[in-house]
């Protein structure tokens, strides 16, 4: 810094000598370079009518600011300041409906943590979940959690359809290329960095009772909105508790059991059928289960509103059975992506146009997503969640 300073003072010098400005010195420069450089050419004179004086020009440095070593630091720490204020611009939310965030003007730098603000996106990501977000996306995949950007706000989705892929409903059931989506993203559980979570079922002890014959302990499932009256498992979301809308049995299930003391088998209800698994890692899911020959006795008699029934261990009491084994379970199901709302933009069936996405909310009643807006540039996805942790200070909504 000091060479510099002194090659500066000596230039300044210089000029000083010549009686010229800065400026002047470097058009005379140049115009004797420009000269010197064509000799093939007739040398080109400046008019007399024109003759460059210090009127003329204004010098490159017309006066010297001396700044002290506390002047210095004052300037770079209100730059440094500037710059961290510009870079948190457009990252905490405002008075925005929920799963939006004020975004008019954001810097080109995107977050690679956020917290989620809003429900659009439970049981998977709660308010409050920090997330980590990778850059870039990579080659997107069905059932890949991202952040994106549509009607001026940024958002967290999951990638339901890709370009070329058809959109369709069954029932107010999603399908894509003619399958039902939970089934895609159940098919890519293990490798998915966020999985869907899964909505617990509201039971309790005294809706579990033996069969006569004692081989098996049956749950019934009741609606809790309709004074406890028996019911199919339907698609609530206790979690949203201002949203009114009919329900729908749901006949993907999850048996969580918390104390296994000998091999048991689990049976469940589905699609008129029974289908029966294993307990595995204190788990057993309606969905791997094998179909039951219709002329197996040895079977229970279940229907959808007893659509779940655990074997019991020869040589047990059947009043000690009922006190004890029903707090060993838990019962939960699956997310159930559905379109049954008239007023939605969609119009099926669909095909995802190129470089477009097709995204949803895991929080099917409430979330905003393509169901809603349509498809969505894949230009506007700008990142794509890897992890969960505990909640942290930046903030993006959902």
């Amino acid at each position: 810094m000091l060479n510099g300073a002194t090659a500066s003072r000596q230039v300044l010098g210089s000029n000083r000598d010549l009686g010229k400005s800065p400026m002047c010195t470097s058009v005379e420069s140049i115009t004797r370079g420009a000269i010197e450089r064509q000799p093939n050419r007739a040398p080109r004179r400046l008019s007399p009518q024109f003759r460059p004086t210090k009127a003329d020009c204004l010098p490159l440095f017309p006066c010297r600011v001396k700044l002290s070593n506390r002047s210095i630091l004052l300037c770079i720490a209100g730059f440094v300041g500037l710059v961290i204020a510009v870079s948190r611009l457009g990252f905490h939310a405002g008075s925005q409906p929920p799963g939006s965030l004020s975004a008019a003007s954001r810097p080109p730098i995107r977050p690679t943590t956020f917290v989620v603000r809003g429900h659009s996106m439970m049981p998977t990501l709660r308010d409050g979940d920090l997330c980590q977000l990778d850059h870039p996306t990579g080659q997107l995949k069905i059932g890949d959690v991202v952040a994106t950007r549509f009607n001026g706000a940024d958002h967290v989705k999951r990638v339901a359809a890709l370009a070329g892929d058809q959109v369709s409903l069954d029932r107010g059931r999603l399908l894509v290329n003619g399958r039902r989506l939970e089934d895609w993203f159940a098919e890519r559980q293990v490798e998915l960095a966020i999985p869907p979570g899964n909505v617990r079922v509201a039971t309790s002890p005294d809706d579990w009772h033996v069969t006569d014959d004692g081989r098996w302990l049956v749950l019934t499932t009741r609606n809790p909105y309709r004074d406890g009256a028996e019911s199919p498992v339907l698609d609530d979301y206790p979690g949203n508790t201002e949203v009114r809308r009919g329900l729908n049995p749901v006949d993907r299930l999850l048996l969580v059991v918390n104390q296994v003391d000998h091999d048991s088998r689990v049976v469940f209800f589905v699609d008129q059928h029974l289908r029966f698994t294993e307990v595995f890692n204190r788990r057993a899911l309606s969905r791997f289960g094998s179909l039951a020959a219709s002329s197996d006795g040895s079977l229970p008699t279940l229907d959808a509103a007893h659509p779940v029934a655990v074997e019991l261990p020869p040589s047990n009491d059947a009043v000690d059975v009922e006190s004890r084994w029903p707090h060993r379970f838990e019962l939960w199901r699956e997310i159930e992506y559905r379109d049954d709302i008239p007023r939605r933009r969609a119009n099926y069936p669909l095909e995802v146009e190129e470089g477009q996405v097709f995204v949803v909310g895991d929080n099917v009643p409430v979330s905003i997503d393509s169901r809603e807006v349509g498809s969505v540039p894949e230009a506007a996805i700008f990142g794509q969640v890897s992890a969960v942790r505990s909640p942290g200070i930046e903030a993006l909504e959902d």
